[in-house]
């Protein structure tokens, strides 16, 4: 072969080799029986009769889980109020005198029930007609104007797991194998009070985003990006 040749499949570019796609974009080249044998496959993903490792097993439990769940379920720890408030969001800002908005802001503030208190006690002294309403009172309030409640779940005092899905029931975690519960308690109470060791709270991203949109200057504060992204672009093609 002349080394010209040679020289020519050196630099002859082939075209690259594409991974096939998975599962197939494709599927009308394969019979029936083909499709059926492929979508049963796929099934059996799921089936915890096959999947032999623990740590899968116990994933699928919680994709399951997450598939399965709706806004009705119980067990996602949301108020009725805050459900029909997620479905059906509020269009008008409240109406709040100079009191409710000083509780507001003191609730704000302080990050305990106590400190509040004494704040607002300490209020009340210098002005007695000051209609404050309580820790506990402020709270509901800000609750029923946001939408936004902490969702509360148990948790290992280890912090190894949460107490929700597949772990649901269980009494003691199953990785460090301590108690859920509040063993003093559970036993002086002969069972009836299951005090939790530790808690965490979890706030949905639903209802965080409805309160950030029923307030004119957090709703420009959103779309920040996408207005300076329109401003520069319209800039380079100027």
């Amino acid at each position: 072969m002349p080394d010209c040749m040679d020289d020519d499949l050196d630099e002859m570019q082939l075209p690259p080799e594409e991974a096939p796609s998975w599962p197939p974009d494709d599927l009308s080249h394969l019979t029936p029986d083909a499709c059926n044998t492929l979508a049963d496959n796929i099934q059996d993903l799921w089936d915890q009769d096959i999947i032999s490792l623990d740590s899968l097993k116990l994933t699928t439990e919680f994709i399951k889980g997450l598939r399965a769940t709706t806004l009705n379920d119980s067990s996602l720890g949301l108020s009725i109020e805050a459900t029909e408030r997620l479905c059906n969001p509020p269009h008008d800002q409240p109406e709040l005198d100079k009191y409710t908005r000083l509780a507001i802001k003191l609730y704000l503030s302080n990050t305990s029930d106590k400190t509040y208190e004494i704040n607002r006690a300490a209020i009340l002294e210098c002005f007695p007609e000051a209609d404050l309403p309580t820790y506990y009172r402020t709270k509901r309030l800000v609750a029923d104007l946001t939408g936004i409640e902490s969702v509360v779940r148990h948790m290992c005092v280890n912090s190894c797991i949460a107490y929700t899905g597949p772990f649901a029931d269980l009494k003691s975690c199953p990785v460090c194998s301590e108690s859920r519960y509040d063993n003093l308690r559970l036993e002086a109470s002969s069972g009836a009070k299951r005090i939790a060791r530790q808690e965490f709270h979890t706030v949905l991203i639903g209802p965080q985003l409805q309160a950030l949109y029923q307030n004119p200057e957090s709703v420009s504060h959103a779309h920040y990006l996408r207005e300076e992204r329109a401003w520069v672009l319209s800039a380079i093609e100027d």
